[in-house]
């Protein structure tokens, strides 16, 4: 069905006086910031004119591969193509029933699509990159009212929207949960809890971050228990 419309779209409606178009750059800003309230008159004119469709299909190819080269903007090209999908569709309705008297009857003998390859292309999981915290040789602090030591040196978190985060706790370390705080002048940018396993001989907390919202700099990680607890300086920065 999408390449049908497609096809259709692009070549049906010439339009060479090209009456009623949109400015190009209405075209182009509409493809990088899809407004809900613009979808269906823009959409209405898109499938009567074949220039204005084929103009905006090449804005879109172009915001989406730019949005795929940056990975600091994986959510944009989501929401992009969230909004391409959905105009799509509408596209698709129009063409299905069509409103004007002069527009030429289709039938498609198009194969259906096989919705099951599109919903398992959709559902591909999102990359992470590992993040590993060594604990190893710190000591915890018991109780709450004891000051915490010297800092050790920073350790580096990559500068990346999702991070799977790995600590190796201590040696003795309890199995039972953790919970680990990021955070910049006493204000919490990140947190999250996990139970801790071991693997290797090693006991280990890990849990997947969500960083989007975290910039480049430096920072205070905090990994507290019952009774345990150790605050180590980490720096957030890209990484090769």
């Amino acid at each position: 069905m999408h390449n049908f419309a497609h096809s259709y779209l692009s070549e049906g409606f010439p339009n060479a006086d090209r009456k009623g178009c949109l400015p190009d750059d209405a075209l182009r800003v509409f493809a990088k910031r899809p407004a809900k309230k613009s979808v269906e008159w823009i959409s209405d004119h898109l499938t009567s004119c074949s220039p204005c469709f084929n103009s905006y299909m090449g804005h879109l190819a172009n915001v989406r591969s730019k949005a795929i080269q940056d990975s600091t903007v994986w959510w944009i090209t989501r929401s992009l193509v969230t909004a391409a999908v959905a105009l799509i569709v509408t596209i698709g309705v129009y063409v299905s029933f069509p409103k004007r008297h002069n527009a030429p009857r289709i039938t498609s003998s198009q194969p259906q699509v096989d919705r099951s390859i599109t919903n398992t292309q959709a559902s591909k999981p999102p990359t992470y990159i590992v993040a590993s915290i060594d604990l190893g040789n710190s000591v915890p602090v018991r109780g709450v009212r004891k000051k915490v030591g010297a800092s050790s040196l920073p350790q580096v978190i990559p500068l990346n929207p999702l991070v799977e985060l790995i600590v190796q706790l201590p040696l003795g370390s309890e199995k039972r949960e953790y919970s680990v705080t990021l955070s910049s002048k006493r204000h919490i940018v990140w947190s999250g809890s996990a139970q801790a396993h071991q693997e290797n001989g090693q006991m280990l907390v890990s849990m997947h971050a969500d960083l989007s919202h975290v910039s480049a700099g430096k920072y205070q990680m905090r990994v507290l228990s019952k009774g345990f607890r150790i605050t180590l300086p980490i720096i957030v920065k890209i990484t090769a």
